[in-house]
């Protein structure tokens, strides 16, 4: 779920706006949506990095294509350089990361390591398109409610490259015949 844009990202500036975390904190969501909260999405994003990068370093081994080996390499650079980032940004705002993945990605790589071959190619490019509208989403929402500046910033930044990789995901489906 976390993507960084290969520019790098603003370390600095992205810093300095978690002084202001503590007078933002009654910031509610617009028409009456949920309140977002920080903490809740950097746990959700940082389990979802982990996984993305479990999954992406198994597809380097474990696929048939070589489009689709690139493609998870690609995904694996820049998944562990966002990973880093919010690791980052969410310290130095006092929130926690996740240091392990959730049950039902855990379940996702357990049912894709079964696979072999070109089963192995669909599913995986499956999951990631599942995976990236639910990441372009939820990032979406931490763009325009996150409370911290540093975290918005962050989300608006990767939120280029979320967008690449689910049209990279669809390119590849497309291209074998195995849109979703």
């Amino acid at each position: 779920m976390i993507r960084s844009p290969r520019a790098a990202f603003g370390v600095a500036a992205l810093l300095c706006g978690f002084a202001m975390v503590a007078t933002a904190q009654d910031k509610k969501a617009p028409k009456g949506d949920k309140d977002f909260d920080d903490a809740e999405f950097v746990m959700k994003a940082s389990e979802g990095g982990l996984y993305e990068v479990q999954v992406h370093t198994l597809a380097t081994k474990m696929a048939k294509s070589e489009d689709v080996k690139k493609h998870a390499t690609m995904m694996l650079k820049d998944h562990t350089k966002l990973n880093a980032e919010m690791k980052k940004v969410a310290s130095a705002g006092g929130l926690k990361v996740a240091t392990k993945i959730d049950a039902k990605h855990a379940k996702t790589l357990e049912t894709l390591k079964a696979l072999k071959g070109a089963a192995f190619d669909k599913a995986y490019l499956d999951d990631q398109l599942e995976d990236h509208e639910a990441d372009i989403k939820e990032f979406t929402a931490a763009s325009e409610m996150a409370k911290a500046p540093a975290l918005k910033a962050l989300a608006t930044k990767a939120l280029p490259t979320l967008k690449e990789h689910l049209d990279m995901v669809k390119k590849a489906q497309d291209e074998k015949g195995d849109k979703k």
